[in-house]
């Protein structure tokens, strides 16, 4: 029970994590475009945009460094809740 308890607490730590991470990236444009003056000349496309393959594996690290420091700490906290007491 107390593996379940860790890997759920890990899973939703996960999706919270990549729910940030995406909502970073869809609102990261929005914000540079108000903070960011126009170039001049030029149509103003960028075709290099926020999703690079770097951008998403450094996301994905980050999101699985989450899941595993609270899936060890939930049982790390699980494990001495339930430790005997001499």
């Amino acid at each position: 029970m107390i593996y379940l308890k860790s890997l759920l607490a890990g899973l939703a730590a996960l999706i919270v994590t990549a729910a940030l991470i995406i909502c970073v990236f869809l609102f990261a444009p929005f914000a540079m475009e108000r903070l960011t003056h126009p170039a001049e000349g030029g149509a103003g496309w960028n075709f290099v945009g926020p999703f690079s393959i770097g951008t998403v594996a450094t996301g994905a690290f980050g999101a699985f460094i989450v899941f595993a420091a609270v899936s060890w700490w939930a049982y790390k906290r699980a494990s001495k809740a339930t430790s005997p007491k001499s």
